[in-house]
């Protein structure tokens, strides 16, 4: 299995600050959505990043379809509400640690 990198990035700097209550409601759904993925074993961990210059998340997820990785990402519902982009990288040399805290 390989590690991928979800990427997702707000489409304005301060979205985490600024939004509108229709994307509140987005983001508890894409917030549901990668619960969902996580709790299924899709994805090892997802939530936003502390970056005080602009507003974005990350995902790390295990497959080896490109085919569901798409899927992922068409099926968010930042992507489906066009709140920002979404890159995804592959994460060739994984060291995982062998006793999870």
């Amino acid at each position: 299995m390989t590690y991928y990198l979800y990427r997702f990035t707000a489409h304005r700097p301060d979205f985490a600050l600024t939004m509108t209550d229709e994307e509140r409601l987005v983001m508890q759904q894409h917030v549901a959505y990668w619960r969902t993925q996580t709790e299924s074993g899709a994805a090892l961990l997802f939530g936003p990043v502390a970056d005080p210059e602009k507003s974005w998340g990350i995902a790390v997820v295990q497959t080896d379809s490109v085919e569901y990785l798409a899927q992922l990402r068409e099926s968010d519902p930042v992507i489906t509400h066009d709140l920002g982009t979404v890159d995804v990288f592959p994460m060739p040399m994984t060291i995982l640690r062998d006793n999870p805290r």
